[in-house]
């Protein structure tokens, strides 16, 4: 069994950040993470707070292929000091990682997407409904200047 075989057949591992460095966003986060392992999909919360330089998150998550890469990434680095030079916005700010042992993506954010998908299937048939409706009135007006054009017609011929 091949190194890439035996990936696919381990679980996925989740991390959960805390606190998400001052100026970070997806890409950076990535980027460093990638380090430890091949990730899986990452989200981070924005704040609610008014963009000013840049977007900032309150927290997030990060999912590895394998849950051995999830664990390691958050022995090493909670606590750890955030890499980066006194010019980045993040200096001095401390990583506050938790692996989650039984969690899955699904288990995280399955409610959310089956509400984004029933608030769409909602604003879809809303969208049918109307349609219907603006036919059905299209239909009427058509019929209703066919009379007038009928009586028009039979007022001249009489």
């Amino acid at each position: 069994m091949s190194n890439d075989e035996m990936e696919s057949a381990t679980e996925p591992g989740i991390i959960y950040l805390s606190t998400i460095p001052t100026g970070m966003n997806v890409s950076m986060i990535s980027d460093i993470m990638s380090q430890f392992g091949k990730l899986g999909r990452v989200y981070l919360v924005p704040k609610a707070t008014k963009r000013g330089k840049f977007r900032q998150y309150d927290e997030g998550w990060v999912e590895f292929v394998n849950k051995k890469y999830a664990k390691r990434v958050a022995k090493n680095l909670n606590c750890a000091e955030v890499p980066g030079s006194k010019r980045n916005p993040w200096f001095g700010e401390l990583w506050n990682i938790r692996y989650l042992p039984d969690a899955s993506w699904n288990d995280l954010f399955g409610a959310e997407r089956e509400e984004q998908e029933q608030r769409r299937s909602a604003h879809d048939r809303d969208i049918l409904i109307a349609k219907r409706h603006a036919r059905q009135f299209t239909a009427a007006l058509e019929a209703t200047k066919l009379e007038k054009k009928l009586e028009v017609s039979k007022g001249k011929r009489q």
